[in-house]
């Protein structure tokens, strides 16, 4: 029986190139297409014939999920899943995976030089000397990093991997993750506390959580008066994570010195009044941390690797909803 993927691709990687997934697919006998689809009434014309789609940007909703009656399999071509209705999914026997472990590196790197930046404050500099301006001082003081504590919220593969960072720099780190041991923080050398202590003793705040309904908006105006003057925020997870009216006042009262912006609320950002594009002192770069030549690689083929092993019937390691799919509809 033939075993079908599709690869689901939407306006915000219109140019992307998908050779890897088809090749691998490919050779281990599936049939494969690619389509690009704007709509949900595109997807559902068009991925009718699918048992695994494999999407970048496009939601998959209930509607949508609902009218795809073959499908046992959404991979999502990224960490992040919040663009898939998982409860939809789950009552519907598909499996729904994503990829954890593509760009740990490239994150957490990113999250680390928008910290050093900011901290520095490389981009003001470099502004102002394009301006004609010699050593004028910003309206916050660069500090030394061994005596910064860095809290990071979420203690996963990229909050890991910028803790060693971190630590290679002497920076003190504290983290807040309720569903992470102690004892694994303290083996790195970080101090698990709770979210609140976190505001109150950072002097550098870096988001990794997933973006759900616990964790929207969660840096807002309450939150920010918790945190220390001068805090600097970090934001390489989801844009829904921070209310965007809330920073932008934060920072333009000086309450936070600075922050460092890769993902946003609603994307793409083209509009250059975006509140965070005019603020002195937000850092902005176009949600591309994920992005090196080898975590590109390592994505495709995770994804291609995962559309093989449910075409054998299996459910793979990286499924978010193994608790609803014990097995794999026929």
């Amino acid at each position: 029986m033939s075993f079908k993927v599709i690869m689901c691709n939407g306006a915000a990687t219109i140019n992307a190139k998908f050779d890897i997934i088809e090749n691998i697919t490919k050779a281990n006998g599936l049939d494969y297409e690619y389509v690009y689809c704007e709509t949900a009434e595109e997807i559902i014309e068009k991925c009718q014939d699918a048992d695994a789609v494999i999407v970048t940007q496009n939601r998959f909703t209930a509607e949508i999920i609902e009218k795809l009656p073959k499908l046992k399999c959404i991979i999502r071509s990224g960490v992040g899943v919040d663009v898939v209705d998982i409860d939809a999914a789950s009552k519907n026997g598909i499996a729904v995976c994503n990829q954890p472990d593509y760009c740990i590196d490239e994150v957490a790197s990113h999250a680390f030089a928008l910290m050093m930046d900011c901290i520095r404050q490389i981009t003001f500099y470099n502004n102002k000397m394009k301006e004609g301006c010699w050593r004028v001082r910003n309206t916050y003081k660069t500090r030394r990093l061994r005596n910064m504590t860095l809290g990071i919220i979420s203690y996963g593969n990229m909050g890991r991997q910028l803790t060693r960072y971190a630590r290679a720099f002497d920076m003190n780190v504290v983290a807040y993750d309720p569903f992470v041991p102690a004892g694994v923080m303290l083996s790195a050398g970080v101090r698990k506390v709770e979210l609140n202590e976190l505001y109150a003793v950072s002097d550098v705040i870096s988001l990794h959580s997933p973006l759900i309904p616990e964790t929207a908006d969660m840096i807002n105006k309450d939150s920010i008066a918790k945190m220390k003057d001068s805090v600097i925020i970090i934001n390489v997870s989801r844009g829904g994570l921070i209310k965007t009216a809330d920073l932008v006042d934060a920072v333009r009262s000086q309450k936070v010195a600075a922050a460092g912006i890769d993902v946003f609320a609603d994307e793409p950002v083209k509009d250059a009044s975006h509140p965070f594009l005019t603020t002195e002192n937000i850092i902005c770069t176009p949600h591309m941390a994920f992005d090196s030549v080898e975590a590109g690689q390592v994505l495709h083929e995770s994804c291609a690797v995962t559309a093989v092993t449910v075409s054998k019937g299996l459910v793979p390691y990286n499924t978010i909803n193994k608790h609803a799919v014990k097995q794999l509809k026929k």
